[in-house]
């Protein structure tokens, strides 16, 4: 459920050239996440995704978060570069993650990168990727342009 922020979705990658940032609440089949963070930030020509998925404060030591980073080229209208990651968070580090969006983290916790690609690819085939990647997040599904019943989305579907 979009909790604020625009409700922009993959496919408008392409037409993004401002900062654009917000944040899900939980949903009906994420209820151990706290909230999911985005933001779209310009970089010159290229387009940044930072998407991470936070678990809530008690589950920190057997829940790590999800982090997904994309970056897209307005030249080529390829991705250029994308990362998952899982960070792990001590007490303190939650705390300070939990009061600063994603875009301004920096390398807070640890971070366990799962995959990462380098190589030039088309926007299409970062989206089921995305949406593997942070599989029972309905929202992150949805921006992905994976069909959700409306139900699983909140107001925002």
């Amino acid at each position: 459920m979009l909790w604020w922020g625009p409700p922009l979705l993959w496919q408008d990658i392409v037409n993004i050239n401002t900062e654009n940032v917000g944040r899900w609440a939980s949903g009906p089949l994420s209820t151990r996440s706290e909230f999911t963070d985005f933001a779209w930030v310009p970089r010159r020509s290229e387009l940044h995704l930072f998407l991470e998925e936070i678990p809530k404060r008690d589950d920190i030591d057997i829940s790590g978060a999800r982090y997904f980073h994309v970056i897209f080229s307005h030249k080529t209208e390829r991705v250029l570069h994308l990362d998952g990651a899982i960070r792990i968070y001590s007490g303190t580090e939650w705390d300070l993650r939990n009061g600063v969006h994603v875009h301004r983290t920096g390398k807070v916790g640890l971070r366990i990168k799962v995959f990462r690609i380098d190589d030039p690819i088309q926007p299409d085939a970062v989206s089921s990727l995305g949406a593997s990647f942070f599989v029972w997040n309905d929202d992150v599904a949805h921006f992905f342009g994976e069909d959700v019943p409306p139900q699983f989305l909140g107001n925002d579907g």
